[in-house]
């Protein structure tokens, strides 16, 4: 797994399928092209601490645009066993 920058993982590779790894803590992961550039970056904190959420981190996972389709299946794979969830 590479980072894409603060808190984001993923690959931009179309020929690379991503292994991904849990994050310590409870995160909630989503996914999309430049997502450490992201507001809600920005803003998660203090929609986690209005809904109660506590100690949970976000975390963005970076495609390319039309990536190849073996990519998004990863993601969503993780998303559904390896992680406690995503948007």
């Amino acid at each position: 797994m590479t980072s894409a920058g603060r808190g984001a993982i993923g690959c931009r590779r179309r020929s690379l399928v991503m292994k991904y790894a849990s994050a310590r803590k409870p995160a909630c992961y989503f996914i999309g092209v430049t997502t450490a550039q992201s507001s809600i970056v920005k803003v998660f904190r203090k929609c986690a601490d209005f809904l109660g959420l506590g100690d949970v981190a976000v975390r963005g996972v970076d495609l390319a645009p039309h990536d190849a389709v073996k990519n998004y299946r990863a993601v969503v794979e993780f998303l559904k066993d390896g992680s406690l969830g995503g948007l």
